[in-house]
Order: structure tokens, then C-alpha cells, then sequence
């Protein structure tokens, strides 16, 4: 048992692998699902075919089975008695005959004899008129050898009739109803042993049970019961035999017994009679009854109809069959009785499918009797005895009706059970290998199919051109894709496609269409729009424009070249620039978008590639070397449009391809050098230029445009040296597009290596001015671009030198040969040699100082301690440590006066120069940043949570002050103070840290309050006798002043008489200072609030007097009015407030969040 669920579980778990990969494969592919089950309906196909063949052993048992049968059959024969025996060797030897004359038949050329006709067994009781049915039938049976006689005295056991259609087991009446029990039911088992030996591969086709007409006229319960039951039993045997379930056909035979049968019948057509009369149940209904009573209710409503006929067709002549209709309804209850007992359904025994029910009639004999005549006592009259061996409704029923129902058997389980062990794995592998093959030959189908669909979804109709042409360009490359994906679909097939070609067939005949469609709307008209553009060309013409005309032509001249020469179209790209930038403004209407124009090429490519016709090529290759002959004669006066527009073929130099695009991005208006001034480019131009004379071909044309191929070179050659220079020239406006903080942090770090942008320049530049090659008049600053990088070359060999590298072997050996030149007195190669290593070495020096700057570009506090070292106030500190940017400056100098720097060539000291100056810009906004920082921490932090009231002695104290400590420390090395102030330090390379303007007016505004303060203040006052207005009508008898301070407030009374005290004021204790004067009916005060109340009590009456007026008592001021007081003077007399008034003389109180412009742009 557990071996058994281990199996099933390994054989689900292959199928699912299998599933599994099949689904995959149809995902992968784009195929539908089903196909995925056709694979693997046919893999496992494959699998059961296998172990079919495995089980071909149980076969073998088959046959021996079968042989085992054979000898227990002869084994039988010889145990029945002397008496017996006879008989069943009789059956045996007629049955080995019967299959002897059919094997050696012509049905052999059909297949298998015994398997070419349908068989058919007849039953019923003896003198039923089985073999008189089937004798008169009608049917041709040339190999039947059955006397006349035998219908007459009986069947013996079985006798053989081979109809053209089938094969027809007439069994004796006794085997059905044995008549000797014993011995006729030995026959009957010998006869099924003989079925089932020589028709194993296909059962019984079908029985006929044959049952007299008079049996059924005059029922006898019992005996059509019993009768009943003993076919039952014996078509129960035979489907066991033969291990079907076959269909049963009732044939009432004897039908001339029933009156008016024969009239009726020789009143009929004589074709009517070979026609079955009964009922075919093709419904297959289960149920008896059903059938019985429809056969009957059928057949006698076409009685009746017929019956209608008769009597307006002859009258009285044919009161027999007139009668007809109520004599055969006399059947049913006999027939009823009959084939209950055979078909009726119980629980032991298979239930027969009732196929039909027949009437017929073999031969006239006997009376008919009539019940209705012989109640009303009518004499029937004589029987028609004329032509007695007529067979009437046989023929058909026998020649048709049998072979067309020759399927309708089903297999039986418990026979077939055994047979299934060894069929069963057969069947099933070809059930699923058929159903691949179908699935295969669906999916080849489908394939095709769906190769047509595609194009049909997107070409409904067939593709037709609008004169516009972006729609016809768009409608031809869209055409295009559809045919190529149709190749694609064709190519991609893994499977044979059966004979179904007709995707194939179709993309012939797209391509076809295709070609004609694309020729006649699209390419005809634009040439001729092209050829009329040609003609208008003259000297004038933009450059830019001839360009795309000359391509065009030399382009269209070099693809059909080789295609009249059969070789593989190539150049596409060049065609498709070419192409596409003459399409945007010249094709015929409006102009064409750049996307749609690009299109061009691949539709004018398939075309060539596709079109049938190839007569005209010759034609137009003329006409276009003739539209190339006139453009070079109107406007080839010299080449320079070679550099022009898509000839080239390179992408522009711009700044983005050293400092990156991410970082500069690549707008519009920056540097860009054109890339027809590369290698890559010229290579380009070369190219075109071998098109163009190939196009031209041999003649005077090509010998011209020879001789300004040399002028163009040389004109070139001047131009690539000015472009380059200019690029050279704009090239440090990288600097300026860095927008971001990153941005600058990483290109900081790229600058301090060799392969920053600068020196990148200068090896790029160095290798394109190599390979120009010779030139005639060089610029002298090219010749340096050169000289620079063969020391940059020879200064990386220096450095390699301990690392073995090949570079170096190589310098080793030229130290050798110099070495000998010297011995030899050739002093002077070895001293350029000698000049070459110092300049190499003044290389290595300077980029080794870049190289050391990166270790200080990593945070900002280092970048502020290298960068306060370039600044001039270090001159006066010799102690210092030289700055690293001063260092890498002087390195440069070196180099540059070992170059010879004396000449003139700025741009090329500028590039070299530029990582210097580039970490150190850097290095300045890091510094401004790292300020601001610094600021924030050391000034404005501490005023955070200062009271705003001691701002300004936390900021400019003298002696203590955050802005005094911060310019002395943090901000010393870069700012500075002269006569005039404050002001910002440069460095070495004039650079100066960008301190905001504000900021130093701040620092300048503050200096002028510098102050020292004191714990504590004494001041002496002195009262002097009040005085106001002379029309005042009140005057105040007293003034109180008041000074609060935290130890107790101190006063001073003046009641006009004179009056002192000496105040102590504390700063940081003494607040609000009131003065108070009292009239007659009102009371007046003025309050000098704050800890800075008492210093501006004091500087208001800095010169001992203070005059008051309505408008410094708001409050009071209407009454004062009505008092006609306009002034009140106050006069003391004071000693020691200088200094206290000195206070109020403090820097400014807005202090600047900001000082400088951290990351300016454009600095150096």
C-alpha cells in the first residue's frame, strides 16, 4: 500500500513538472495555454505507447487464451456421445468453412475479412421464418451456399449468408427453443465458442429476433412469456460472448397470415415492397413499452394514410387491405406480452437495447384469418397464392438498416475488464498522441490564423496611401513591422505546419502589395519633389541644405549599387540620418516631424528587399548620378558642408563629457566643440568622401572633386585648431553650471586625481591633434599640447619605474641608448633627455600636491585650516606651516618655467592649472560654510538665551566681546583692519573669503562702541527751582524723582528749594527711573524705562535743563491746555553722569544671521 501512494505521488509529481514546463514554454513563447496541454497530452501519449508495448506479453496471453479455447472445445466434442458428436463436429467443420470462403474472399483487399461487414445473428423459434426472410430478401449473395429446400425442412445449426453489406448468422430455431434440452444446448455453447474465436477484435453487430405473425394474432400468455424469456437468456449469453451490448431488432415475420397484408401489399409500388416497414428507434429509448407503442402508433398512421390512398385509387377492388389497418392493431397485445419478457429490466441480466420493430413477409402461405370478418360472417375470399417466394419490406431492412446501425454496440465491463489490462495503456497513448497530432494541427491552424489576425487588427482594409505623408509614412513602416512580424511568427514555429502555409503565402503577397503601394503613393512623388529641389539649387543654397540633397543622393546611389550587385544592403544608419534629416522639410506637403521622418529608411530598405521588379534600378541609379553631378557642379566649389549637420556622424564635444552630466547637465549655450573635429568624425568624412567618388564613378567629375578634397583637407586642419581652442578657452565654465553642494564635493575629489576634467581635456586633446597627423603651419600652442602630454607619459613611466611595469622597461632602455650616445659624443639628445625627466619630474610633483589636497577636501574644519594658510597674514607667522594650495602652486610654476612658460599660451596654463584652482574655490566656499557655522555657534548661540537688554555687552565688551573673540580667532586669517576699517584678505590667487557687505558694516558699526563697563555708577544731583510759561494760570510746587533698583529705591524731592543726593546706579539691579509734578489738581509723570532708564534720564538733561510740554504727557495734555501750561522747565545740577551716558553709545542691536555667501558662484 505504501508503495503504491509513493508511486502515484511520484507520477503527480512528474506530471506537475511536466505541466509546469509546459507552461513555461508557452509563456516564453507567447503561445496559447493549450498548446502547453497538447505537449504534454502527447508526451504522455508517448509515455503510454511505451508501456503499451510492454504489455504486449499480455497479448500473447490473449491468442493462448484463445488456442486454450480451441482444444477445450475438441476436448468437449470428444466426451459428448457417438449420437451427438456428429452434430457438433458438423457445426465446428461448417463454421471453419463459412470463415475459410470469407478469408479467401476479395474483402481481404478492404482489411481483415472477418472484420470487414458487419455480423448479425437471426433467433427465433423453429418455422418462424427465419431463413425464408432472409432468402427472399432480395439481396445479392453470391457466396452463400443454402439450398431452397433449407428454408422448408429448417435450419440444421447455422447456416452463413454473405450479403454485399453483411454477414448473416442464421441459427437453428432450436438453439433459441431447444427442442432436445441437453443436446441443443451444446450446440448453443459450441456455437458461442465459435463466435468468440473468430470475432475477437469486434463484437456482434446485432441480433434479429424473428417471430411469426399467427403467434401474435392469437396470444398465448404463457408460452410468448416463456418464449420471451428464452431469447432473453440467449442474447444475455451471446453479449457476455461477445462482450457487448448489441442491438436487438423484433422482425414479425408471416405478416401475409394477417388479413389484407398481401393486398395491401400487391397494391404498393413494387419499389415500396424492397422498403422496411416498421420502426427504428434512433432515440434509443430504454423502455420497451415506449418503443412497442410509438412502432405501433407510427406504422399504423401511415396505414391509414395509405389505406386513404387505396381506397381513391381502386375503389372496392381492395377490401383486404382496407381492413388492413384494424387487423394489425390485433398485434400489439401479443407483441406486448412477447417482449416484456425479453426486454423488461431486473437486476441479474443485462436490458437490450430494442433497436426496432419490423413486419414482413417471406412467402404466401396458408389463409389469413380475419376476427372482424368472422364476427360479421364475410366470406375473406381465396388467398393470393400468386408469386409465393415474394418477400415483402425485406430488402432494406436486411440491405441497409443492418450495416448503417453496425456501431451502435457498447462495450460490456465484466467481459472486457481482462481485455482492458492490454488495450487499455494502447488506447489511451494513441487517444493522446492523436489528440497532439489535432492539437499540433490546431495549433498550425491557429498559428496561421493568428499570423493573419495581426495583420488584420491593424489593416481592417487593404493599407491605402492619402497623399499625406506623415499618415502614408506611418501606414507604410507600420505595414512594414506587420510583415516582418509575420516573418518572425513564421520562423519561430517549432513544430511542422502540416501543409497549413498560408500565413507564408500571405506575407508573399503583403510584400508584393507592400512594394507597389510604396513605389506608386510614396516613393515616385517624393523623388519627383527631390529632382525639382535639385534644379533650384545654386551657390546661395545653405550649406545645411545641400548637405541633405547630396546625402540623399550619394546614399539612394550606394544602396541600389548593391543591390544591383546582390549584396547585402548595408550602411542603414548612415541611410537613416541621411534620409531622415531630408524627409523633415523636403518631402512633397508639409514637413515631417523628426520621429516620423526617421522612418523612411527602414520602409525604403524593405522595399528594396522585397520588391519583385527589378528593371527600373538601372534607370533610377542614372538619373541619380545625374541629380549628383549637377549638385556638385552648382555649389562644389569646395567641401566645407563635409563638416555639416549629420556627416560627421559624432556627437558634439561638450563640457558634460568631462565634468559629467549629472553634474554640469548640458544646456544650451555652453561650450561644445563640433564633433566633426574628432577622430571619430573625420573618420566619418572619409568615409562619406569614398561614397561620394564611388558614387560619382570614373570621369572628369571625380577628378575635380579629387583636387577639392586636398583644399578641403588643408582648410580643416585650420579649423580643427581654432575649434579646439575655443573649447579650450570656455572650458572652466564647468565651474559655473555645478548647482549643487554634492556636485561640488565630488568633482573636489575628482580634481585632486589624474583623471580630473582638466587633464582629461589635455589627453583627449593631445590624441585627436596625433591622429590628424602632419599638418602644413601648426599653431605653436598645439605643439605644446603635445610636448605636455609626452611629459605626462613619460612622468607615469618615472612613477611606475619600482613597479616593474613595461612602461618602465621601456624607458630603462632608452636611459641605455642614451647612455651610448653620450660615450659616442652626442651630447645632445641626452641633454633634451635630461630636460624631458626634470619636466617630468615637475609633473609628478605637481600632481602629487593635488594628491595630498584630498586628504583636506573630506571635511570642512580641514578645508579651513588649508585655506586659512594661503592668506597673507601668515607672512607675518614664519613659523607657519606652508599651505598645502601654495605648495601645489609653486609645483606648478616649476612645470610652467620648465615648459617654457615665457610663451604665450594662456588657455593651455589655464587647463592645467584648473584642478588647482578648482579645489581651491572649493576649498573657499567649504571655508565660508565651516564661518557660518562657526558664527552661529560662537555668536548667535550665545545671544539664544542672553537677555536682549546685555546684547551688547555679550557682543562688543572689550575685553570679553563674541564679536571681538570670533574675528580674533575663527575669522582672523580672513579678515583684516586698516585706517579704513574692516576689510576682507586675499590669498596668493587673489581669492577672498565672500563675506556678506552687511556683515562688514556690522563689524565697522561695532568697533564704535567699544566700551568698558563698570559694576557700578555714582552720580551727584542737584535740584533747581522749577519753571513755567509766564500766562500759565497753575504752576507744579513740587518735582519727585525716583531711581528703582533692586537694593531700594533712591529719590529726590524738589519743592523749589534747594536739594541734592547722590545716586548709586547698578546696571545690572536699577530699572525704571520716574519723574513726577505735582499741581494743584493734576499729577504728571515721565518714566524712562528699562535697566537703561537712568542713562537716558541723563543724556536728556545732559546740559543740566529739560524743557516739558503737553505733548510728553498725552494723557494729561487737555488739561494742561486748560491750565494754559505750554512749559515746565527742570534744571539739576550733575556730577559723574558722563560715563553713564557713555553707555547708551553701544554697537548696533541687529546682528546679521548671515555672513557670507556659502557655494558663490563664478569666484577665481
Amino acid at each position: 500500500m505504501l508503495t503504491r501512494i509513493i508511486k502515484t505521488l511520484l507520477i503527480i509529481l512528474l506530471l506537475a513538472c511536466l505541466g509546469a514546463l509546459a507552461y513555461w514554454l508557452c509563456i516564453w513563447k507567447g503561445w496559447p495555454l493549450w498548446v502547453g496541454a497538447v505537449l504534454v497530452a502527447g508526451v504522455i501519449g508517448l509515455w503510454a505507447g511505451i508501456l503499451f508495448l510492454k504489455k504486449h506479453l499480455l497479448r500473447s496471453r490473449e491468442k493462448k487464451f484463445v488456442q486454450r479455447v480451441i482444444d477445450q472445445d475438441t476436448a468437449a466434442i470428444a466426451k459428448v456421445p457417438v449420437s451427438e458428436r456428429h452434430q457438433l463436429t458438423e457445426l465446428q467443420e461448417h463454421w471453419k468453412e463459412s470463415v475459410k470462403r470469407l478469408q479467401n474472399s476479395h474483402l481481404r483487399k478492404r482489411g481483415n475479412p472477418l472484420y470487414v461487414l458487419p455480423w448479425y445473428v437471426v433467433m427465433g423459434e423453429s418455422g418462424a421464418g427465419k431463413t425464408s426472410a432472409i432468402r427472399n430478401a432480395g439481396l445479392n449473395s453470391p457466396l452463400t451456399e443454402v439450398s431452397r429446400a433449407g428454408g422448408i425442412a429448417g435450419t440444421r445449426n447455422c447456416d452463413w449468408w454473405f450479403f454485399d453489406n453483411a454477414v448473416i448468422l442464421d441459427t437453428a430455431g432450436r438453439y433459441t427453443i431447444p427442442i432436445e434440452e441437453s443436446q441443443d444446448l451444446e450446440e448453443w455453447k459450441q456455437f458461442l465458442t465459435l463466435l468468440s474465436k473468430y470475432r475477437k477484435k469486434e463484437p456482434l453487430n446485432g441480433a434479429i429476433v424473428a417471430m411469426a405473425a399467427d403467434r401474435v394474432l392469437d396470444p398465448d400468455e404463457k408460452v410468448l412469456t416463456e418464449q420471451g424469456q428464452a431469447v432473453r437468456r440467449r442474447i444475455d449469453q451471446v453479449m457476455h460472448v461477445v462482450g457487448a451490448k448489441f442491438p436487438v431488432y423484433i422482425m414479425v415475420t408471416k405478416m401475409d397470415l394477417v388479413h389484407g397484408f398481401t393486398e395491401f401489399g400487391r397494391h404498393l409500388p413494387p419499389g415500396s415492397l424492397s422498403q422496411a416497414m416498421g420502426f427504428n428507434n434512433r432515440k434509443k429509448r430504454i423502455y420497451w413499452k415506449d418503443v412497442v407503442d410509438e412502432a405501433v402508433s407510427s406504422v399504423g398512421e401511415k396505414l391509414r394514410r395509405l389505406r386513404f390512398a387505396l381506397v381513391h385509387q381502386s375503389g372496392a377492388h381492395a377490401p383486404g387491405a382496407i381492413n388492413l389497418v384494424n387487423e394489425f392493431n390485433r398485434l400489439q397485445p401479443g407483441l406486448e406480452l412477447f417482449l416484456k419478457a425479453l426486454f423488461e429490466e431486473n437486476p441479474y441480466q443485462e436490458t437490450p437495447l430494442l433497436r426496432g420493430l419490423y413486419f414482413s413477409s417471406a412467402r404466401r402461405e396458408g389463409n389469413a384469418r380475419s376476427a372482424f370478418l368472422e364476427i360479421t360472417g364475410i366470406d375473406p375470399g381465396k388467398a393470393d397464392v400468386a408469386h409465393p417466394e415474394d418477400g415483402f419490406f425485406l430488402q432494406d431492412f436486411f440491405g441497409k438498416i443492418l450495416p448503417r446501425d453496425r456501431n451502435i454496440y457498447t462495450p460490456i465491463r465484466e467481459f472486457l475488464q481482462w481485455r482492458r489490462l492490454t488495450r487499455s495503456l494502447g488506447l489511451f497513448s494513441w487517444l493522446l498522441i492523436g489528440f497532439a497530432f489535432c492539437g499540433l494541427l490546431t495549433f498550425s491552424f491557429y498559428f496561421n490564423a493568428q499570423s493573419v489576425r495581426g495583420f488584420k487588427e491593424d489593416f481592417f482594409d487593404p493599407p491605402r496611401l492619402t497623399n499625406d505623408r506623415t499618415v502614408d509614412l506611418i501606414t507604410m513602416d507600420k505595414m512594414r513591422i506587420e510583415i516582418l512580424e509575420m516573418e518572425r511568427n513564421n520562423r519561430r514555429g517549432l513544430f511542422p505546419d502540416f501543409g497549413l502555409r498560408h500565413s507564408r503565402k500571405a506575407v508573399a503577397l503583403l510584400k508584393r502589395h507592400y512594394s507597389r503601394l510604396f513605389r506608386e503613393g510614396f516613393l515616385t512623388p517624393v523623388d519627383h519633389k527631390f529632382y525639382e529641389n535639385v534644379h533650384q539649387v545654386t551657390h546661395s543654397t545653405p550649406e545645411e541644405e545641400f548637405v541633405d540633397y547630396l546625402g540623399y543622393v550619394v546614399a539612394r546611389i550606394t544602396v541600389l549599387k548593391e543591390q544591383l550587385g546582390g549584396r547585402k544592403l548595408s550602411h542603414a544608419d548612415d541611410f537613416r540620418k541621411i534620409t531622415a534629416s531630408l524627409m523633415q522639410t523636403q518631402s512633397p506637403g508639409m514637413p515631417l516631424a523628426p520621429e516620423i521622418a526617421a522612418k523612411f529608411s527602414d520602409v525604403y530598405y524593405a522595399y528594396l528587399s522585397w520588391n519583385p521588379e527589378k528593371s527600373d534600378t538601372e534607370e533610377k541609379l542614372s538619373q541619380l548620378r545625374i541629380a549628383l553631378v549637377q549638385l556638385l557642379e552648382k555649389k562644389g566649389n569646395d567641401l566645407k558642408w563635409l563638416v555639416k549637420k549629420w556627416v560627421p556622424g559624432v556627437p558634439d564635444i561638450s563640457l558634460s563629457d568631462f565634468w559629467g552630466i549629472s553634474e554640469v547637465g548640458d544646456h544650451a549655450g555652453t561650450a561644445r566643440l563640433s564633433g566633426a573635429y574628432t577622430a571619430e568624425g573625420r573618420k566619418h568624412i572619409r568615409d562619406f568622401i569614398v561614397l561620394v567618388e564611388a558614387a560619382l564613378g570614373d570621369g572628369a567629375e571625380k577628378a575635380l572633386f579629387e583636387k577639392r578634397k586636398g583644399e578641403f583637407w588643408n582648410w580643416y586642419a585650420q579649423e580643427f585648431h581654432t575649434s579646439w581652442l575655443a573649447f579650450m578657452e570656455r572650458f572652466h565654465e564647468g565651474l559655473n553650471r555645478l548647482d549643487t553642494v554634492a556636485g561640488w564635493q565630488r568633482m573636489a575629489a575628482l580634481m585632486t586625481t589624474p583623471r580630473n576634467p582638466y587633464l582629461r581635456l589635455l589627453q583627449r586633446a593631445a590624441d585627436e591633434f596625433s591622429s590628424l597627423g602632419p599638418v602644413k603651419d601648426p599653431p605653436p600652442w598645439s605643439a605644446m599640447v603635445t610636448r605636455i602630454e609626452e611629459v605626462r607619459e613619460l612622468a607615469k613611466a618615472e612613477r611606475d619605474k619600482g613597479k616593474g611595469s613595461s612602461l618602465s622597461a621601456t624607458l630603462k632602455e632608452k636611459e641605455a641608448k642614451l647612455k651610448v650616445e653620450v660615450l659616442h659624443g652626442r651630447k645632445e639628445g641626452a641633454r633634451e633627455h635630461e630636460e624631458k625627466l626634470l619636466q617630468a619630474k615637475a609633473w609628478n610633483e605637481y600632481v602629487d600636491t593635488l594628491e595630498k589636497i584630498n586628504v583636506g577636501v573630506s571635511s570642512r574644519k580641514e578645508c579651513y585650516d588649508m585655506f586659512s594658510g594661503s592668506f597673507s597674514f601668515m607672512e607675518q607667522n614664519p613659523a607657519a606651516d606652508q599651505s598645502p594650495f601654495s605648495v601645489a602652486y609653486s609645483s606648478y610654476s616649476k612645470l610652467r618655467g620648465l615648459l617654457g612658460g615665457d610663451k604665450e599660451f594662456p588657455a593651455i596654463w589655464d587647463i592645467i592649472l584648473g584642478p588647482l584652482d578648482f579645489v581651491m574655490v572649493y576649498a573657499s566656499d567649504e571655508t565660508a560654510c565651516f564661518l557660518q557655522t562657526q558664527w552661529e555657534e560662537q555668536v548667535l548661540g550665545v545671544l539664544q538665551s542672553a537677555d536682549p537688554d546685555k546684547a551688547a555687552r555679550i557682543l562688543f565688551n572689550k575685553t570679553d566681546g563674541a564679536v571681538w573673540k570670533f574675528l580674533e580667532s575663527t575669522a582672523k586669517p580672513f579678515i583684516g583692519r586698516n585706517e579704513s576699517g574692516y576689510y576682507m584678505r586675499r590669498d596668493f590667487r587673489k581669492n577672498a573669503i565672500p563675506f556678506k557687505p552687511e556683515f562688514i558694516r556690522f563689524l565697522n558699526q561695532g568697533s564704535e562702541g567699544l566700551i568698558n563697563f563698570e559694576p557700578s555708577y555714582t552720580v551727584s544731583l542737584e535740584t533747581m527751582p522749577l519753571d513755567v510759561n509766564d500766562d500759565a494760570e497753575v504752576e507744579p510746587f513740587a518735582c519727585l524723582l525716583e531711581v528703582n533698583c533692586a537694593d531700594g529705591n533712591t529719590a529726590l524731592e524738589n519743592y523749589n528749594f534747594p536739594n541734592s543726593a547722590t545716586i548709586t546706579w547698578v546696571p545690572e539691579k536699577c530699572g525704571d527711573v520716574n519723574l513726577t509734578f505735582l499741581l494743584p489738581q493734576m499729577t504728571l509723570r515721565k518714566t524712562y524705562k528699562g535697566k537703561m532708564g537712568f542713562p537716558q534720564f541723563l543724556k536728556e538733561f545732559g546740559d543740566g535743563s529739560r524743557i516739558f510740554t503737553p505733548e510728553d504727557f498725552p494723557d494729561q495734555k487737555d488739561g494742561l491746555k486748560r491750565m494754559s501750561i505750554s512749559s515746565i522747565t527742570v534744571s539739576y545740577k550733575i556730577k559723574g553722569g558722563d560715563s553713564v551716558i557713555r553707555l547708551l553709545k553701544r554697537a548696533p542691536t541687529q546682528v546679521p544671521s548671515s555672513i557670507v555667501m556659502c557655494y558663490a558662484r563664478g569666484k577665481g
